[in-house]
């Protein structure tokens, strides 16, 4: 659960929430913006995890400690430390099972120039 115990965390993440908002609306409002938020940060980026990627995958020590790489699979550890609880008997809650929708088998409907939502009748 996540709890604020200390004025700084508030403040952090007050900051980081404002930051978004504003960079946001910098990326909304002006062409500039957009190009840096839109492709110059995500390539940037893009070529940060790569080099570091690679250079651990090579063994190089300053790419093995690095926090980024350290927690780069760390969402992964969590999720699949999560269990899900199963249902008992004695849950009043119904139980949400998934089932395939059906497929059909009907080769000319899948075939056809229609633009249907259902299969035509047999």
């Amino acid at each position: 659960m996540f709890v604020i115990d200390s004025g700084w965390q508030l403040l952090g993440w007050a900051m980081v929430f404002i930051g978004l908002i504003l960079f946001n609306e910098l990326a909304r409002r002006t062409k500039i913006g957009g190009i840096a938020c839109f492709i110059a940060l995500p390539a940037a980026l893009t070529v940060y995890f790569v080099v570091l990627y690679a250079s651990a995958a090579a063994g190089m020590d300053w790419a093995l400690n690095n926090p980024t790489y350290i927690h780069m699979t760390s969402w992964r550890a969590f999720t699949s430390r999560r269990r899900t609880p199963t249902p008992t008997k004695s849950s009043s809650a119904p139980t949400i099972t998934t089932r395939l929708l059906p497929v059909p088998t009907n080769k000319a409907w899948l075939i056809s120039k229609r633009r249907t939502a259902s299969p035509p009748p047999n």
